[in-house]
């Protein structure tokens, strides 16, 4: 992978911490429970789901950019292989390359969601 093509990568991962970040600062303001986590959100248990969701996602997002700064971004878990920039920068929170994504989707292996089958 290249500088450009990390950089981009980084670049894309940090914009979508920042923009998620708002989107969590704005539905608490809205919300009058202020925009820094004070208030109660205990009257919102949709809000509670959606932000343990968004607390998933930015902390994934974060790992990214934490194994940015080592050898292992970008390196598949499986068959240690290099996974392609593109598909980076489509998932950036993958480990694996496409290869061993299908293969473990194809053989129902942890970590990844089935599909079902047609007429099902």
């Amino acid at each position: 992978m290249t500088q450009r093509e990390l950089e981009s990568i980084r670049r894309a991962v940090r914009e979508e911490i920042v923009a998620l970040e708002e989107a969590v600062a704005r539905w608490r303001v809205f919300h009058g429970l202020g925009r820094d986590g004070g208030g109660d959100e205990t009257g919102f248990p949709v809000y509670r789901g959606w932000r343990q969701d968004m607390d998933v996602r930015l902390a994934e997002l974060r790992a990214v950019l934490a194994r940015m700064e080592g050898d292992e971004f970008g390196v598949c878990d499986d068959c240690g292989e290099d996974i392609a920039p593109q598909r980076l920068l489509a998932v950036p929170t993958t480990r694996r390359c496409i290869g061993c994504a299908r293969g473990r989707e194809a053989a129902g292996r942890p970590g990844t969601t089935p599909r079902p089958t047609p007429g099902q």
